[in-house]
């Protein structure tokens, strides 16, 4: 009987104990991973983010999303859990899912959703998704296997932002500025970037960067290296895949093995350079920060198109090179298509860029990862996918295609031809990588008119979400251009997307708002040094339907009769006000077509005409003070009188001077368009220039200001250097010299605009008009009577103050 009672209890203690392990087992929780996200105001239900989660043994898994302080969030919903090797076992629910059992180690793709679009009240969403293990279950294998750890290039994407959204990106950057604050979708049109002061260093010991430390990328494992080389940290995968195309809406990403430690340098950990000629490695500027527990981003502030970046990890304990892979930026293509004696002829090509490698390992010399298609008006007539195994030379039945350094030829015969008739589309669309379709990336079209004539003109694509190179050449002007069109005020917020769809319109025509006259201005005497300047006014302009009718006021002059011109980027728009704040003309349209605005920078305004620079058409557009289109001045290239990001303008009696911060170089034309002369010398030397943002001209000679760290220099009108000094901005974007001499420098970045003696001493600074508000100053012009404005391009409004 005892031994009965006591095994009876000694069967219960270990029942109990049983409870008590498995209860703990199964309720024991372990974070995964955490994601966070922002869906902008304009966010529509549709919109979708995807994030990247790595199971390495079976397990289920609960999800939740808190807000900013911590709380639960219920404006958002997990709608898909897929496992991104096998189209089995993928999860989805449109109501939301909570939990789910990964049975499979792998690689799953979380799709996100808001359950409502944002409010006016609370203008977007920022949450935080949270994954943690909430018990174990068995699987197929506890060992993910070697293609489970692999990215697939078609599910790429980044846990800071969305890879693949059903409409068309926002953009919440600033042009030219980089925000303090990373948000969830990253910015701007690709362009070359300046050189500047930067996050990261370049080690120059090595120009063999697939070599160092025995490490290769390999195609076969979707050119994810996981190779340790120390405890502390191995790279698991990164993005882009090594050689692909970036998508210029992606950070550049790095995902460890496991959490990053607390109080890592991160600049110390990831280097993302480009080669140029001597082999010698130059640092792309941008911002690294930690996006989860494990993964590193990396946001340029600009790309150049049509280049092989870099990207070298180092394991910071060993100081060791852990992983290095490149990747490829879309060139700025050209399309050419004429009518040949017999067939068409159609000619792709990008500039060759003499300060990076002449050869693929510096810049894009041929076309990868790439379709080139022509079609007619009954159909597709040629599809022509090209890859690195391209051979030079392509013939089939009727077409041949010919690849050179830099270009592509390609000819249509006449038979080939067949049926099709006109239009002739070319359009070339290129894999993104991370994105579900090729993107177009140039269009251009033939048209053949009654007897024989033909005339080429570009056309924009609908589904263009990066900058759009065509061709637009007129052969012939016999057709008669369509009426001008009536012009409204256009709010696109500074979260367009440049790029997208252009409407057009040709000589665009003033529109009158009221009839709103500028007083004459009253000079007064020379101020002293430190005069003190005082707030007056901020001015932010509204109609009735649309609200502020300023979106991202990007540059502006005070003109000989006092009134105010300024340029908005965003809006595509030519403003002029007087000095009450009071609309007196606007015109201006987005498109590509004569007179139509791609992404306007800075304004001029002397002898009756008004100057505008567009970095996106690499052009200067020349309208008369009613808004009438009369020429354009320059045209993209890397030839003498050709400009690639014309920036600052300076308008004197006879000339017109522009800072061309792709060139590099100061170029003077005549105010006809024609080429006089280039005036500056490329380099970082004194005496030379290398990021040139705006230009004026003094008393004492020519000014030319260089981005970002505020770099002045002052020339004769013959090029004699004189002398300068740097003013140690943070992003120098705009220049000015006051009636009395002064130099105004605007430091965007640092938030400040400055005032300068000749000699380079600060006299005096203006800050935000608003203590408790951050602003972003983007240009500075200051009159006669002492009025000084300034643009800001986060509050969307001028801001006057006055010199007493």
């Amino acid at each position: 009987m005892t031994f009965v009672k006591i095994s009876k209890r000694y069967l219960f203690l270990v029942l109990v104990a049983g409870f008590i392990l498995s209860t703990s087992a199964a309720f024991s929780s372990k974070r995964l991973q955490s994601y966070s996200g922002i869906f902008p105001s304009d966010a529509v239900p549709e919109t979708q983010y995807s994030y990247l989660l790595l199971i390495d043994n079976p397990c289920r898994v609960k999800f939740s999303f808190r807000d900013k302080e911590g709380k639960e969030l219920k404006k958002v919903k997990l709608i898909e859990v897929n496992l991104s090797s096998k189209n089995s076992g993928n999860i989805a629910n449109m109501s939301g899912i909570t939990e789910a059992d990964l049975s499979e180690p792998g690689i799953y793709e979380l799709k996100v959703a808001p359950i409502a679009a944002p409010d006016s009240a609370k203008p977007e969403i920022r949450f935080s998704l949270d994954v943690d293990q909430i018990a174990e279950i068995s699987g197929t294998s506890s060992v993910p296997s070697e293609s489970a750890s692999s990215l697939p290039t078609s599910t790429q994407a980044s846990s800071s932002e969305p890879p693949s959204i059903k409409i068309s990106p926002v953009v919440s950057v600033k042009p030219d500025v980089v925000p303090d604050t990373i948000v969830s979708s990253a910015p701007a049109p690709i362009a070359s970037e300046p050189v500047a002061s930067v996050n990261t260093s370049v080690s120059t010991e090595s120009s063999s960067l697939a070599d160092q430390n025995g490490l290769k990328a390999s195609a076969d494992q979707n050119n994810v290296v996981s190779e340790k080389t120390s405890s502390a940290f191995s790279v698991l995968s990164h993005y882009p895949p090594e050689g692909a195309f970036i998508d210029p809406y992606k950070p550049v990403e790095i995902t460890f093995d496991r959490p990053l430690q607390e109080g890592l340098s991160l600049e110390s950990i990831i280097k993302v350079f480009r080669k140029g000629s001597g082999n010698v490695s130059y640092p792309l500027q941008g911002t690294v920060f930690q996006s989860s527990d494990s993964t590193l981003s990396f946001i340029p502030k600009r790309f150049s198109s049509g280049v092989v970046y870099y990207v070298e990890v180092f394991n910071t304990d060993e100081k060791k090179i852990i992983s290095t892979f490149s990747f490829r930026t879309i060139p700025r293509v050209n399309i050419e298509i004429k009518k040949a004696d017999d067939g068409l002829e159609i000619d792709l090509n990008w500039p060759l860029n003499p300060e990076f490698l002449t050869n693929e390992t510096g810049q894009v010399t041929r076309l990868i990862n790439s379709k080139l298609s022509i079609s007619g008006l009954e159909g597709e007539i040629l599809a022509f996918e090209m890859n690195q195994s391209t051979p030079p030379i392509v013939a089939g039945d009727g077409y041949t295609c010919q690849g050179r350094p830099f270009g592509l030829n390609v000819f249509i015969s006449s038979e080939k031809l067949g049926k099709f008739s006109s239009p002739f589309v070319a359009s070339l669309k290129a894999d993104l990588s991370g994105r579900p379709d090729m993107t177009e990336v140039a269009r251009a079209q033939l048209m053949l008119k009654d007897g024989g004539a033909v005339a080429i003109s570009s056309i924009a694509s609908s589904s263009i979400t990066v900058p759009v190179s065509s061709s637009v050449q007129e052969i012939i002007s016999s057709s008669q251009p369509p009426a001008s069109l009536p012009i409204t005020i256009n709010t696109a917020s500074a979260a367009s997307v440049e790029g997208m769809t252009d409407t057009g319109i040709e000589n665009t025509q003033a529109e009158e708002i009221q009839e709103v006259k500028q007083a004459p201005v009253k000079p007064i005497s020379p101020p002293a040094a430190d005069a003190q300047v005082v707030f007056e006014k901020t001015v932010t302009l509204n109609d009735q339907v649309t609200g502020n009718i300023f979106s991202w006021p990007r540059h502006l002059t005070f003109a000989s009769d006092g009134s105010l011109w300024m340029v908005d980027s965003q809006s595509r728009k030519v403003f002029q006000l007087n000095d009450e704040g009071k609309l007196m003309k606007s015109f201006g349209k987005k498109g590509k077509t004569p007179g139509a605005l791609g992404f306007p920078i800075f304004i001029a305004v002397s002898g009756g005409e008004v100057f505008v620079s567009d970095t996106s058409a690499h052009t200067v557009h020349v309208y008369d003070c009613d808004g009438i289109f009369q020429r354009k001045i320059g045209t993209w290239g890397t030839n003498p009188g050709q400009m690639d990001l014309p920036h600052g303008l300076k308008s004197t009696e006879s000339d017109l001077w522009v800072t061309d911060r792709g060139n590099k170089t100061v170029t003077v034309f005549s105010k006809k368009g024609d080429f006089k002369k280039i005036f500056s010398k490329k380099g970082d030397l004194p005496g030379f220039v290398s990021s040139p943002v705006d230009i004026k001209i003094g008393s004492q000679g020519i000014w030319i200001l260089e981005s970002p760290r505020g770099k002045l220099q002052l020339f004769s009108d013959t090029g004699k250097f004189i002398g300068g000094f740097v003013v140690g901005t943070r992003d120098a974007s705009a220049l000015d010299i006051d009636p009395w001499g002064n130099l105004w420098v605007v430091d965007s970045e640092g938030g400040n605009v400055l005032k300068l003696s000749n000699e380079g001493k600060v006299l005096s600074k203006i800050a935000s008009p608003n203590p408790s508000m951050k602003w972003i100053p983007t240009a500075v012009s200051v009159r006669e009577d002492g009025l000084i404005a300034v643009s800001d391009g986060q509050a969307k409004s001028v801001h006057f103050f006055r010199i007493q």
